[in-house]
């Protein structure tokens, strides 16, 4: 199925600038068989009863919930590599996890692996990925076989096999029909692009009712299915303001909007609190989008909303409107979205209300390693020396410039954004040409000190302050945790941090920064 996934740290700066019962199978099992056509992708279903037997491949694992089993035949396959792969860390829909195992002589494989909820995983074969839906303590047999032409005969036997048909056909479906992230249609305004989406949503609904009134599946799955589709599309609605300004390069968050672009909220078949899918990319965009959603409330009614402000107000929206697993993966997400992208200082103290919702010790893990990371450049906290080269060879220290306050711009000459600021940095250095207690210390991550030194050559006019070349030297970019350019620093005269992601040369509200710093003795 298609998911919706958001770049937030794009949505940030549109918002403020105006994205399976084990091989104990029954002796009578239902047999269900799939016959995809490749360069058509349409499937032809039919469903009858078939005694099935165990092969020796399976009689070698025993299932133990809450595991989740497939074993099958994939007939003359070139790879024998077979796989499955699953998105078990909720905190990242996009990082996969992936479990494998080789087929024998005879094309049989069986992979077992350990899912603590319901899920949709991929199998993956040859380069062909098929949806699976996969339970705690279920199991499925899957052959393969070449059928005519280039079609493949795909059979499931198993407590699940309708389930997988679903699946199937639902992508069939969708690969007929136009996408919510259609570039066309994301130009619309917002009343026509919400009858779109509406119509896809229709669409899909009506295929799984009928799907659903001749096929019989468990009612957890129904019930899953039907929701994933509703929240894909109130991620879709949620997010169409910023597809929408990015789609027509229009800077200003809300076009053509009114008050029902915040019905989708009330959709009862899309429920904010969902414990059971907090795996399901479709359900966790869906929470990511709606607090987004709540933060634009906030940011409409202040055309001054100060963008480090971001993050911290979707940690506040998240702690009040959710509770229990959704709670815990939504707001660890921001947090780790708030310590990567945004001001450590501002979304720091949410680390405390995490621990209070008493999180799996898994997710802990690895926001702890993010709260620490982000501690080490929290304000107040000594700055780590370091020592580089400037364009004449001499060598240059932090601790030359103590007692000043530092501004710090990490950059490349290969680096558009960061090229970008340098008008903005010319007119910086020009204002406090005069102040004698700040110093702009221009950083190069070149790793040609050559093209370093020629950009400097060519626009010694253009620039001011004081350039330093760290080029390769590591120790400068993980003591700053320098993970992407441009990046800017603000050090106080007395050696310690300021802001270890300070604003841009181009916003208005540096100066202010600037100012606050050096008035600190």
């Amino acid at each position: 199925m298609f998911h919706f996934h958001f770049n937030f740290n794009f949505i940030k700066r549109i918002f403020i600038n105006t994205g399976t019962k084990c091989i104990a199978f029954f002796t009578l099992t239902t047999y269900c068989s799939i016959i995809i056509a490749n360069a058509q992708n349409t499937p032809v279903v039919t469903a009858k009863t078939n005694v099935s037997s165990k092969t020796d491949h399976q009689q070698q694992h025993q299932h133990i919930a809450p595991n989740f089993i497939i074993c099958g035949n994939i007939a003359n396959a070139a790879d024998t590599v077979v796989s499955l792969q699953m998105a078990t860390n909720p905190l990242s829909p996009t990082q996969k996890t992936q479990v494998k195992d080789n087929m024998d002589a005879k094309g049989n494989f069986c992979i077992k692996t350990t899912i603590p909820l319901p899920m949709q995983i991929l199998f993956v074969n040859q380069g062909r990925a098929l949806p699976i839906y996969a339970a705690p303590g279920d199991s499925l047999y899957l052959t393969m076989h070449p059928a005519s032409g280039k079609n493949t005969n795909i059979q499931f036997t198993g407590s699940s096999a309708n389930e997988q048909i679903y699946l199937l056909q639902q992508s069939s479906l969708l690969a007929t029909i136009k996408k919510y992230e259609d570039p066309e249609k994301l130009t619309l305004a917002y009343g026509d692009y919400k009858k779109y989406a509406d119509s896809l949503l229709t669409i899909q609904l009506n295929y799984a009712i009928s799907f659903f009134a001749t096929n019989k599946v468990s009612p957890g799955f129904e019930r899953i299915a039907k929701r994933d589709l509703h929240y894909t599309h109130g991620a879709a609605i949620a997010g169409y303001p910023y597809l929408h300004a990015r789609s027509t390069k229009n800077k200003g968050l809300k076009t053509n909007m009114n008050v029902n672009y915040y019905a989708f909220q009330n959709n009862a078949e899309a429920p904010l609190h969902n414990d059971e899918m907090i795996y399901y990319p479709s359900y966790t965009n869906y929470l990511q989008t709606y607090m987004l959603s709540e933060v634009g409330k906030k940011i409409d009614n202040n055309p001054k909303y100060d963008a480090s402000d971001f993050y911290a107000d979707m940690a506040k929206s998240t702690i009040s409107l959710l509770k229990g697993a959704p709670l815990q993966y939504a707001l660890a997400r921001v947090f780790i979205e708030g310590i990567t992208n945004g001001k450590p200082d501002n979304i720091l103290p949410y680390y405390d209300d995490l621990q209070k919702t008493n999180p799996p010790a898994e997710l802990l893990k690895i926001t702890d390693v993010y709260y620490q990371r982000a501690a080490k450049m929290a304000r107040g906290t000594a700055a780590s020396d370091f020592t580089a080269q400037d364009s004449t060879g001499k060598t240059v220290t932090l601790a030359d410039f103590k007692g000043k306050v530092v501004y710090l711009d990490f950059w490349a000459t290969w680096c558009g954004p960061c090229r970008k600021e340098m008008p903005h940095s010319k007119e910086l250095v020009k204002k406090y040409k005069d102040n004698k207690d700040i110093v702009f210390l221009y950083t190069s991550v070149d790793k040609d000190k050559n093209a370093w030194l020629k950009f400097l050559n060519d626009n010694e006019k253009g620039f001011g302050g004081t350039h330093i070349w760290a080029g390769t030297n590591k120790s400068i970019n993980e003591a700053y945790q320098i993970s992407g350019i441009p990046r800017f620093v603000i050090i106080d005269r007395n050696g310690k941090l300021y802001d270890g992601n300070a604003r841009r040369p181009s916003d208005p509200l540096l100066t202010k920064d600037l100012e606050a710093a050096l008035k600190i003795k």
